[in-house]
């Protein structure tokens, strides 16, 4: 009987295409590649003046740090974060080193006006990709995070940094800003747009969190591509074995379908040249 022969080649050919047709243009395959991003590296939003003073110190004395010298073009705004977030990140493209958890990994520009943070070109995986975070840039003035403060805490749930909350030590605005815009960024679909904040804002590809103060985190459906992907710390997302399964004849079902064609093509053009075929019809 030529149907079961012609479905047990359907479905090897199937299984044998499942790759190709997984991987065609409209299906993620990114977390198994990797792409080159300029990366910079700028000071967590946590850190007390005193840490950023004695990193500030260390780092200048590798790297020249006059840009942030009184009349350098990022001298303003005059504080320990911006000027430190210059100096880490000149120590970095140098040393390729962003001081552990002090620094943070971002892939949005920190540049602001007349002052030019450099950039180096790394390979950035997908897998890491997915794991971003938005921040306050650290030249931003006190009066510009503020605003951000109150549009973000306008939309989205900023309990934590009110008095008790996870996020209220330390207390600065800029811990503050970055906390809330963070929550405002993971809201609303993690895309540039949600992190940009008038240009205030900066997406990181490394954990602000320190102490208590866990940075929300949240995966949407389309970016989750591995079986399971890291969320917070100590939670993970998992693909249902239900969810598998229907992937896995959808694209059996479509693939096999193309094969199947092929294969009546093929046996057809044999019957053509004079082959004599049987056809049951059910």
């Amino acid at each position: 009987m030529a149907v079961l022969p012609a479905l047990l080649v359907a479905a090897f050919l199937a299984l044998s295409n499942l790759e190709l047709c997984a991987t065609s243009p409209g299906h993620s395959h990114a977390a198994f590649t990797a792409d080159i991003a300029k990366t910079w590296c700028v000071s967590n939003p946590s850190l007390s003046y005193e840490t950023l003073q004695d990193i500030q110190t260390y780092a200048c004395n590798y790297v020249d740090c006059s840009a942030i010298y009184s009349g350098g073009p990022c001298f303003d705004p005059s504080n320990d974060l911006s000027h430190a977030a210059f100096a880490m990140n000149a120590y970095y493209q140098e040393q390729h080193d962003c001081f552990g958890g002090s620094g943070l990994i971002a892939i949005t520009d920190p540049s602001y006006g007349n002052c030019y943070f450099v950039g180096r070109e790394e390979m950035v995986s997908s897998t890491a990709a997915l794991n971003t975070w938005c921040v306050a840039k650290p030249t931003v003035t006190d009066s510009v995070l503020q605003l951000n403060i109150d549009f973000a805490c306008s939309r989205v749930n900023c309990s934590v940094i009110e008095p008790g909350g996870e996020c209220q030590l330390p207390d600065t605005i800029m811990k503050h800003a970055s906390v809330s815009m963070n929550i405002y960024y993971q809201s609303f679909g993690r895309t540039d747009l949600s992190c940009y904040f008038q240009s205030n804002g900066m997406v990181v590809i490394e954990d602000p969190s320190s102490g208590t103060c866990v940075y929300e985190r949240v995966v949407p459906v389309m970016d989750a591509v591995p079986a399971s992907i890291k969320i917070n710390k100590g939670e993970s997302r998992a693909f249902s074995a239900t969810s598998i399964g229907l992937m896995v004849v959808w694209l059996i079902t479509g693939c096999g379908l193309m094969a199947v064609a092929v294969y009546v093509m093929l046996w057809l053009r044999k019957e053509n040249k004079g082959s004599v075929v049987e056809i049951l019809v059910i």
